[in-house]
This record gives structure tokens, C-alpha cells and sequence, in this order.
């Protein structure tokens, strides 16, 4: 049986990782063996603990799921719960979260060989990875729009830092254009959630999808979630919201380029298809799976033709 506990673990193993993690580095550093090898070994530890709460976690899904596609777990009440985090467990959330767990396993042992032992931030740095980490698993394991919103601002916040590790004169500029990015993208979604929930009384996916399609008018209901999509496109780096980003990996540090390339934008990707193909199916109200296809093709096209007249591999990539 599948509960709020399971579902939140992986989350917690990082959360209480990223914790531990400034002392327990500072301790390696101090010690008379401060060989990299232990550092690696912290660091592949909650990994190992997070990769068994996600096997487990997904063999009870799959015993599961011949009852039902998917299963929604609620902190309080049940699924139409007007104020209450959900949590959606389906194959696909499942498979993204091991995704990025194996991502983000490559992506912090890079870092560990990069950063090294020698900078005294570095607890800090690889603290702020479980972090983000933790946050992006936890939202692609969302159940509703609010517990979606907290952990993807929270994985937000926490790449800015990384962006500014460098502490570059660059670094924190670029840092500081990521967080006017996320304020503006905060704005948007946040005003498009209030009036989903102003007009659905929830906003867990499964109640939202189901007042759409019971309610006659959704002109509203459309403009809100074109809020909340801009807000995510934004974030995303979709065309034409794309010109923090470039900047951002050019000035960040080469292990939290990676981690961010790796991890975040993939996960981002998933949030916003997550967001309008799952409560916004094209029988309700939009083909929405053909505007992705749109914005998705326009951002390949011109995000290649920018990479065509670049130098630097970083803002190539980006």
C-alpha cells in the first residue's frame, strides 16, 4: 500500500542529506585523511538510500496498477480537499524521478571532482544539490497545482545559488537575472492558481480536471491556466522567454552547468507538459498537446540557430 509516507521519502532522505551535509564535509576537510574518495562516498550514500525508496516505491505502483492507472495520496482529506498536499503516483512520474536520480548521481560526483576539497563552501554546494534535488523529485511526484508551485519555487531557488557559486562578478550577475526570472514566472503562476482556485474550490489535478468538465463556461479557466503556463514557460526557457539562459550556464560554474542542464530543464520540460496535457487534455477545452508541439519546435529552431555564431561551449549548449 502506497501512502503519504512512501511518497514523500525520497524527498526526506535528500532534504535531511542536504542537512547533514555542511557539517559532515566540514569534518572531512578537518581530518587528518581528507582523501576525495570519502567526500565521493558521502555523497553516493543518500543516492543509494534514495535509489531503494524509488524500487520499492515502484513495485508497489506496478502491484497496483492493475486497479488503477495511477494512485493519489493526500496529507488531509481526500482528493477534492480544498487546501491539502497531494501527492500522484503514476509510471510516468516514476520513471522521471529515477531519471533524475541517476542524473543527478553523475552530476554531483562531477561536481565533487571539480569543486574538490579545498574550498571551504564546498559542504554548502553540494548541500544546496540535495536540495534542488529533492525539490524536483518531489515536484514531478505532485498531486496538486499548490505542492507542484512550493517544490519547483523551492528547486528554483536553489539552482540561483548554484549559478552564483562561482562568485564571479559575472556568476552573481547572472544569478540575480535568474531570480528576476523566477519572480516574474512566480507572479504569473500564483496569479493563475488564485483564480483556478477561487473558481474550483481545489486545486488537486484530479478535482480540477473534473470541474472542467463539469463547468459550461471555461473562457476563465482558460485564461488562468494561460497564466500559469507563461509563468512556466518562462522558467522553462520556451521561446521567447530564453534569454536569461544562455547567460546563466555561460557565468555558472562547469558541475552546476551540468547539474542544472541535467536535472532542472528536464524537469522543467516535465512540469509544463505535466501541468497542460494531464488536467488539460485536448478533448477539454484546447489542443494543447499541438501548442507544445509548436513552442517546441520553434524553441529548437531558434535556440540552434543562436548556437550556430557562438564560441563558448557552455552558451553553445545553453
Amino acid at each position: 500500500m502506497i501512502g503519504i509516507l512512501e511518497a514523500l521519502t525520497p524527498t526526506v532522505i535528500l532534504i535531511l542529506s542536504a542537512l547533514i551535509t555542511v557539517p559532515v564535509v566540514a569534518l572531512i576537510r578537518r581530518g587528518d585523511n581528507r582523501h576525495i574518495s570519502l567526500l565521493i562516498l558521502w555523497v553516493v550514500i543518500p543516492f543509494i538510500l534514495v535509489g531503494v525508496s524509488l524500487i520499492n516505491l515502484s513495485r508497489e505502483y506496478y502491484r497496483m496498477a492493475g486497479e488503477t492507472p495511477f494512485i493519489n495520496v493526500s496529507l488531509v482529506g481526500g482528493v477534492g480537499a480544498a487546501l491539502s498536499s497531494s501527492f500522484l503516483i503514476d509510471a510516468v512520474s516514476v520513471y522521471m524521478a529515477s531519471v533524475y536520480l541517476i542524473m543527478g548521481l553523475v552530476s554531483c560526483i562531477y561536481g565533487v571532482l571539480h569543486v574538490g576539497m579545498d574550498d571551504e563552501l564546498s559542504g554548502r554546494y553540494f548541500a544546496l544539490m540535495f536540495m534542488v534535488l529533492g525539490s524536483v523529485i518531489a515536484a514531478t511526484f505532485s498531486g496538486d497545482l499548490l505542492t507542484l508551485f512550493i517544490f519547483w519555487e523551492a528547486s528554483a531557488a536553489g539552482s540561483c545559488f548554484l549559478i552564483m557559486y562561482g562568485r564571479k562578478a559575472e556568476s552573481i550577475e547572472a544569478s540575480l537575472k535568474y531570480l528576476v526570472m523566477i519572480i516574474i514566472a512566480s507572479g504569473f503562476i500564483v496569479f493563475g492558481l488564485s483564480i483556478i482556485y477561487g473558481i474550483v474550490g481545489s486545486l488537486n489535478f484530479w478535482a480540477v480536471r473534473e470541474a472542467l468538465l463539469s463547468i459550461t463556461d471555461k473562457r476563465l479557466l482558460v485564461a488562468a491556466f494561460a497564466f500559469v503556463a507563461c509563468g512556466y514557460a518562462i522558467e522553462t526557457a520556451v521561446v521567447p522567454f530564453h534569454m536569461w539562459l544562455p547567460d546563466a550556464y555561460t557565468a555558472a560554474p562547469p558541475s552546476s552547468a551540468a547539474f542544472l542542464s541535467a536535472i532542472v530543464d528536464q524537469a522543467s520540460y516535465y512540469v509544463f507538459m505535466r501541468v497542460l496535457v494531464y488536467i488539460l487534455t485536448p478533448p477539454l477545452i484546447l489542443n494543447w498537446t499541438f501548442a507544445l508541439g509548436v513552442f517546441s519546435a520553434l524553441t529548437m529552431t531558434v535556440g540552434n540557430l543562436f548556437a550556430l555564431a557562438q564560441s563558448d561551449v557552455k552558451r553553445m549548449i545553453s
